[in-house]
């Protein structure tokens, strides 16, 4: 033991470990810092015990083993469970500052198991021991979510959603993977006190390069989806790999009971670790694969799909063949994907739409819609997509430019490489004054707006999931929709409109009939509304998939283990 380390060891790299709640559920935060970790000691001093931002002092033993220090700080007296919470808090106060506040603070790890004392992992007001749960109780998952972030919209979003209903369930304990470029997502998340373990993987080293050479053929983020995928094969091939080398040990002494890879929801990208492990693996929900639409040849240039001739190309790459044969079971986010599953035998395949709504996302928002009774009132439009060819905005511009007395103001929230062109097109048309262009905002600001208006117009040609569809339908924003994709099955009858795909000319025209329609008839604009609420309610809330995956779950494993036996 030693008061003061020598300041060499500053120039060092350090693991700062802090152990907070009762021995035997110890909650970890790790951070290894490449230099000026004494910087980050002015500011909390873990050694001493002095801390400017702790509501008191508190002592902590410092050790040195191996060129690192280690400050342990454990209380085992139940009593004192919410005191340890209240400072666990104050120090991770300290800890973020010194995330992303210090730039010389580069080469930082970050792993966070659950916090100790979380009412998740209480059984009759006693914190319950992780070797207290039995499999029968809880079912330890172990679920891979490369891409799970808060804060950004599509997959990482739709990954984030579906994992925090899955936490919240008390039947599951549940241990999270993802990449280390979500981190910063997860400092003040709520989620994580629920989870029984968080780890962030870091596959950069082969991520990164990949990454910057789609964006250098693909012109940007938004185009061609095709090279996107066929380039992120090498990054998430080796997260599995780095994901296998931290977890498989356990994973083979049967430390988790399952497996679940939620994201990516690409098919063409495999999952290694589906034929490396004992225990049972879902894969899913997977969506992709939906075909081009016959009506618009020029659509696959637009969006730079130069590798589509080769997109079957995958079938023939490592593990994709594996993943397949040994997944106990494969989620398929749309009837199209379940299609190209010929190979999977029905009772490991199951339909699941990619999306889900948390309905506390309206907390707080008036979702009163008495004004859609006023016959006489112009309708209030809203568009939510990337600003891309196939999302088909300019089809809608041409068709609102020839019913102007049916909407008084149209907003589009998103952003992408056509919007100048867009811009341009609505000053030809005689609109651009009665748009709203939003950009990107986040989703409490999407739904904010979305309760605002009365009918989403989204005629996307070639939709996989449509999470924007189902939002707008949870907010009573009647959805104006082509008949074709991911969208089309997430609209019930009665819920929305569907237009028949078709040629550009015939589909402006319809467009244009159903806007005049629904501003005519606002009594059936109501019905719609009320009924997409009620449909999302009882059938597509993330709490709802949580359920349904759980009881797979409990199926899965009760079958891996007789088998065992």
């Amino acid at each position: 033991m030693i008061d003061t380390p020598p300041l060499r060891m500053y120039r060092r790299r350090y693991a700062l470990v802090k152990h907070v709640g009762p021995k035997s559920r110890t909650g970890l935060i790790k951070l290894r810092f490449s230099r000026d970790l004494a910087a980050f000691r002015t500011k909390c001093d873990f050694r001493n015990g002095d801390c400017d931002e702790c509501p008191d002092q508190t002592n902590f033993d410092t050790l040195t083993r191996q060129g690192r220090k280690l400050h342990e700080f454990a209380m085992t007296d139940d009593a004192k469970a919410k005191r340890t919470r209240q400072l666990h808090e104050y120090h991770a106060q300290v800890l973020r500052k010194a995330i992303l506040g210090k730039e010389s603070a580069i080469e930082i790890a970050v792993s966070i198991p659950a916090a100790a004392n979380s009412p998740q992992n209480e059984t009759h007001g006693k914190p319950m021991n992780q070797n207290d749960a039995h499999h029968d109780e809880k079912i330890r998952v172990l679920i891979l979510a490369e891409a799970c972030n808060s804060k950004w919209s599509s997959v990482p979003l739709v990954g984030y959603n579906q994992i925090q209903a899955l936490a919240r369930r008390r039947d599951l304990e549940v241990t999270l993977v993802t990449h280390i470029r979500n981190r910063e997502s997860f400092l003040d998340d709520p989620i994580v006190p629920l989870l029984k373990g968080l780890e962030f993987i870091d596959s950069d080293r082969i991520a990164r390069p990949m990454y910057r050479l789609g964006q250098l053929l693909r012109g940007g983020k938004s185009l061609g989806w095709t090279t996107n995928m066929a380039l992120a094969w090498p990054g998430y091939v080796y997260f599995e790999y780095l994901v296998w080398k931290r977890f498989g040990a356990a994973i083979r002494d049967r430390k988790f009971d399952l497996i679940h890879r939620v994201t990516p929801v690409s098919p063409t990208l495999p999952s290694p670790i589906a034929g490396w492990s004992p225990v049972p693996f879902v894969v899913g929900p997977l969506n992709g694969g939906l075909a081009w639409p016959k009506e618009f040849p020029e659509l696959k240039k637009g969006e730079r799909e130069w590798l589509i001739p080769l997109r079957r190309a995958y079938r023939r790459l490592p593990w994709h063949t594996k993943m397949r044969r040994s997944a106990a079971m494969i989620l398929a986010g749309s009837r199209s994907t379940a299609a190209e599953m010929e190979d999977v035998s029905p009772d490991r395949l199951k339909y699941m739409p990619e999306n889900g709504f948390d309905f506390r996302l309206l907390e707080g928002v008036d979702t009163c819609r008495d004004e859609l009774s006023r016959g006489d009132r112009p309708l209030k439009l809203i568009s939510v997509a990337r600003l891309v060819p196939y999302k088909a905005l300019d089809i809608a511009m041409e068709a609102l430019a020839g019913c102007r007395k049916s909407w008084s103001q149209w907003t589009i929230v998103g952003d992408g490489p056509l919007r100048e062109s867009l811009e341009r097109k609505a000053e030809e048309l005689g609109i651009a004054d009665r748009i709203v262009w939003t950009g990107w905002v986040e989703q409490k600001e999407v739904i904010r707006k979305l309760v605002e208006a009365d009918v989403l117009v989204q005629p996307s040609l070639r939709e996989f999931g449509g999470g924007a569809v189902l939002e707008a339908m949870a907010c009573g924003t009647v959805p104006l929709i082509v008949d074709y994709g991911g969208p089309a099955e997430l609209v019930a009858p009665g819920t929305g409109i569907t237009l028949p795909m078709a040629p550009r000319a015939e589909l402006v025209r319809s467009s244009k009939t159903a806007i005049e329609e629904l501003q005519r008839n606002k009594s059936q604009l109501s019905e719609m509304s009320a009924a997409a609420i009620r449909h999302v309610r009882e059938h597509l809330t993330w709490e709802a998939k949580a359920g349904e995956l759980a009881s797979s779950y409990q199926r899965l494993t009760a079958a891996n283990r007789d088998r065992s036996h």
